[in-house]
C-alpha cells in the first residue's frame, strides 16, 4: 500500500477536537432552588470521587471519523503485481506515436489512438508516463506524470503531420526521458504502422539498460498505392507561347494505372502510366501553355485510392529566367567547354552569353541568372561588383583555373580558395559525391558518373565552416562546394572546365554537371515542387528566387504572411535578409508582403514519397532492433477489427 498525499495524516492530530467537545458536554449536577439554609445543620465536607469519561463509544466513534476523513485525504492506493518491476520500483512509460502521413489511411490513425489510450488506463500508483509524436521528428507533448487527465488531453489534441517517418529521433528522444527520470523500470511504447524506411539504426543511441519495448502495429491488411516519386517539367515553346511538359517519375507498379494531370483544380488530361527507361515507370503529359500568372498542377491517380497525400504538386510558371553568362579572359580563344556544355543542356534550355575582359555594367548584369567564371582574372573594382549581383540574389559559379593563384585576394576570398601553389597530382581523382544533394537530386545528373573523373590539378581551400562540400577528391580535398551569401549563392569546382584541369570535360557528365551547376546556383534546379512538410524554409529568399522581385526584395522589418492550406496564417519579421518559417504540412502555401500591389508567391510542398512504402518491419523485428542489450517483452499482433491490444 502507498499514500499519495501523505501529508493528510497530519490532519489527523485534530483528534483534540471531539475529545474537547466530550469533555464539555459530559453530565452537570442538577441545581435545586431552596428557600434558606438556616435551619440545616452544618458538617464536614463530603470527599468526591474523581469523575470519569462516560459514554466511550461515542467517543470512540467521534475520534474514527476524524482519522478515517485524513486518511481518505492521503489518497491510499494498492500496488498491483503488474506495476512495479521485480525490484518494486514503478513504472516511467514513454509512448512514442507515430503521426506520419501513411497513418491517415484506412482506420490506423484512430486504431493508434486507441491504443495509446490503452497504455494510459494501465497506469497505477506512482507509474509516470509521457507522450511523444513523431514523424521526420520527434517531441514530447507532456512532461512525465501520472496524471491520466493530462495525458489523455495531449493525446486527443495530436493530429498527422506531413513529414516522413523516422524512428531515430522518438528513440533517441524516449532514452532522454529514461535517463533523465531513472527512478524506476523504464518502459517505451512505439505505435504506428512501422514501415521499414523509417529505421536508420546509425541514428540510434542505446536506451538506458534494462529498458522494457513493445511495438504495436497498426498497419492492418491494406497497401498503398504507388507513389509519384517526383515531378520533371520541361520547358518548350510553340511560337511565341511558352509551354510546360510535366512528368511523373513514378514506382513500377504503377505501370498501366491512369493518372490525371490538374491545372488550378480542372482536369485537363488523363494518360496511362508507362515502363520507363531507369526500370520505373512515368506518366508523361501534353505540354501545356503556361499563362503570364504561375498555375498550380497536381498529378494525381485517376480513381481515388488511401493514400498519405492526395497528390504530387508543382507550381508552373514562365516568368523565371534562363540566362547565363560566362566570363573569359580577354584574347581567349578555343577551349569554351564551359558555354558549349550549357548550350547542350535542353532540360530547361538556357540562354548563354560569352564576355571577355572585363565585367559587363550592372544594368546588362541584372539580366542573368547565373553567372559562370571560366578562365576570368577580374579586377579589383569587377569583384566588388560581382559580389554585390550576388548578394542581391544571383547564382555564381566559379571554376578555378591555374591562373587563380594570380588573383586578388577579393576574388580568392569570394571563391573560398587560398593563395597557396594549386595541387597537382598525376592521377587525382573524384572519390566521393553526396548523391542526395540537389544539384543530382533535382536535375537528375548521375552522381555515380562524377566518381572516378580524374583531375589533375585543382586548388587548396582552407577549412571554413561557411562552406558545405558536396564532393570531395581522393586525397579528401574538396571537389565542389557551396555557401550561401545574402540572398545568392556561390558554387565552386576546385578545378579548372577545360583540359588543364584534367579530363573530365571529355566525359558525358560534364555538359550536365555544368549545367547543373548553374541552375543550383540561380536557384532554378528544377520545379518548386522539392519542399517537404517540416523543412525550414526563408520566405524573403523564396521571394527573391522570384527574378520579377528581385529589384524589389523584402526590406529589413517587413512583415511577411505565409497562409497554409487549411488557411492559417503566420507572420515573419525580415531580419538581416531572412525571414525563417516552416511548412508544417503538404499543399500549396502563399507567401504574401505587405504591399498591397505585391503579387503572392506560392510554393508546393509535397509528401515524400517513402511514405507510399508498402515495407514494414514486424513488431518482433522492430523491438530487436531498438534493444540491443534491453529487456524485450512478448508483442501481440494488431487485431485486424483495429481494437487496442490487450
Amino acid at each position: 500500500m502507498g499514500l499519495l498525499a501523505p501529508f493528510f495524516l497530519l490532519a489527523g492530530l485534530a483528534i483534540a477536537i471531539p475529545l474537547v467537545v466530550h469533555l464539555r458536554r459530559r453530565d452537570r449536577a442538577n441545581v435545586v432552588v431552596f428557600p434558606s439554609l438556616m435551619f440545616l445543620r452544618g458538617g464536614p465536607p463530603p470527599t468526591a470521587k474523581r469523575r470519569r469519561l462516560q459514554h466511550l463509544t461515542l467517543l470512540a466513534l467521534r475520534v474514527l471519523a476524524v482519522l478515517l476523513l485524513a486518511f481518505a485525504f492521503a489518497r491510499p492506493f494498492l500496488r498491483g503485481a503488474d506495476t512495479a518491476s521485480a525490484s518494486g520500483l514503478a513504472r516511467d512509460v514513454v509512448i512514442l506515436v507515430d503521426r506520419s502521413p501513411s497513418m491517415r489511411i484506412g482506420d490506423r490513425w484512430e486504431a493508434a489512438r486507441r491504443e495509446a489510450e490503452a497504455e494510459i488506463a494501465s497506469l497505477q500508483g506512482d507509474d509516470r508516463a509521457t507522450i511523444v509524436a513523431f514523424a521526420d521528428g520527434a517531441e514530447s507533448l507532456v512532461e512525465p506524470t501520472g496524471d491520466l487527465v493530462v495525458l489523455r488531453s495531449a493525446l486527443a489534441e495530436l493530429r498527422p503531420v506531413g513529414g516522413a517517418t523516422r524512428y531515430g529521433p522518438a528513440v533517441q528522444l524516449a532514452g532522454r526521458v529514461l535517463a533523465e527520470q531513472g527512478r524506476g523500470r523504464g518502459e517505451v511504447v512505439l505505435i504506428g504502422d512501422l514501415q521499414r524506411v523509417g529505421w536508420t539504426p546509425d541514428d540510434l543511441e542505446p536506451l538506458p539498460a534494462g529498458t522494457v519495448v513493445r511495438a504495436r502495429s497498426v498497419a492492418g491488411a491494406g497497401t498503398i498505392p504507388p507513389a509519384v516519386r517526383r515531378l520533371a517539367v520541361d520547358a518548350t515553346a510553340d511560337g511565341a507561347r511558352e509551354l510546360r511538359a510535366v512528368t511523373a517519375q513514378l514506382d513500377s507498379s504503377a505501370d498501366g494505372a491512369p493518372y490525371v494531370l490538374e491545372l488550378d483544380g480542372r482536369v485537363v488530361e488523363t494518360v496511362t502510366a508507362t515502363r520507363a527507361p531507369d526500370g520505373g515507370a512515368e506518366a508523361r503529359f501534353t505540354p501545356v501553355p503556361i499563362p503570364d500568372r504561375p498555375v498550380r498542377a497536381v498529378v494525381r491517380p485517376a480513381t481515388p485510392v488511401p493514400a498519405p497525400d492526395d497528390g504530387a504538386r508543382v507550381m508552373l510558371d514562365r516568368g523565371r529566367r534562363r540566362e547565363v553568362l560566362v566570363l573569359r579572359a580577354a584574347g581567349s580563344a578555343g577551349g569554351e567547354f564551359a558555354a558549349t556544355a550549357l548550350r547542350a543542356a535542353t532540360t530547361p534550355p538556357v540562354t548563354v552569353t560569352v564576355a571577355r575582359g572585363g565585367l559587363p555594367g550592372d544594368a546588362e548584369l541584372a539580366r542573368y541568372s547565373a553567372v559562370v567564371v571560366d578562365q576570368w582574372t577580374p579586377s579589383g573594382p569587377d569583384v566588388g561588383r560581382l559580389r554585390n549581383w550576388v548578394e542581391r540574389g544571383g547564382g555564381l559559379v566559379v571554376a578555378t583555373p591555374p591562373a587563380a593563384e594570380r588573383w586578388p585576394a577579393a576574388m580568392a576570398e569570394l571563391a573560398g580558395t587560398d593563395d597557396a601553389t594549386p595541387t597537382q597530382r598525376p592521377q587525382g581523382a573524384v572519390a566521393s559525391v553526396d548523391a542526395g544533394h540537389p544539384v543530382f537530386v533535382l536535375t537528375g545528373v548521375p552522381a555515380r558518373e562524377l566518381v572516378g573523373a580524374r583531375v589533375t590539378r585543382y586548388a587548396s581551400r582552407p577549412a571554413d565552416s561557411a562552406w558545405a562540400v558536396f564532393a570531395r577528391f581522393d586525397d579528401g580535398a574538396p571537389a565542389l562546394a557551396e555557401r550561401r551569401l545574402g540572398r545568392g549563392r556561390v558554387v565552386v569546382w576546385s578545378s579548372a572546365f577545360d583540359e588543364s584541369g584534367g579530363g573530365l570535360v571529355r566525359q558525358p557528365v560534364f555538359p550536365p554537371l555544368v549545367h547543373a551547376l548553374a541552375l543550383h546556383a540561380a536557384g532554378l534546379t528544377g520545379p518548386a515542387d522539392a519542399l517537404r512538410p517540416g523543412d525550414a524554409v526563408d520566405l524573403a529568399g523564396l521571394i527573391v528566387d522570384d527574378p520579377a522581385a528581385r529589384a524589389d526584395p523584402p526590406r529589413e522589418g517587413e512583415r511577411l504572411t505565409l497562409a497554409a492550406p487549411d488557411g492559417e496564417r503566420a507572420t515573419v519579421l525580415v531580419r538581416d535578409g531572412t525571414a525563417p518559417a516552416r511548412a508544417a504540412d503538404a499543399g500549396f502555401y502563399e507567401i504574401r508582403r505587405e504591399a498591397a500591389d505585391a503579387a503572392a508567391r506560392t510554393v508546393a510542398v509535397n509528401v515524400h514519397h517513402d511514405e507510399n512504402s508498402n515495407d514494414r518491419l514486424t513488431e518482433e523485428q522492430l523491438v530487436a532492433a531498438m534493444i540491443p542489450g534491453a529487456t524485450a517483452e512478448p508483442t501481440i499482433p494488431a487485431p485486424p477489427s483495429g481494437q487496442p491490444h490487450a
